[in-house]
């Protein structure tokens, strides 16, 4: 699978990125930031062009055909 990341705008911090995947016109990644230790669960909606934090130090799978998502958080694991 490929994805094309474009900026729509630029804003001044560094963060770095992992766990990217696509599911469903939403892109799903973690994210953490050079002067902090926890990272970010983070949902980008490529039709409303909007990021939606989802908790620290998170993490999550996602089943085989895309439908479903596993996330844990806080120790626990919750089906999405």
């Amino acid at each position: 699978m490929v994805f094309k990341i474009e900026c729509w705008h630029y804003e001044s911090r560094r963060r770095n990125y992992y766990s990217i995947m696509g599911v469903n016109n939403k892109v799903y990644y973690n994210a953490q930031n050079t002067y902090d230790k926890a990272s970010k669960l983070i949902v980008y909606d490529l039709k409303e062009k909007k990021e939606t934090e989802h908790g620290s130090n998170a993490s999550y799978t996602v089943s085989p055909n895309g439908k479903k998502m596993l996330v844990r958080m806080g120790g626990k694991w919750r089906g999405v």
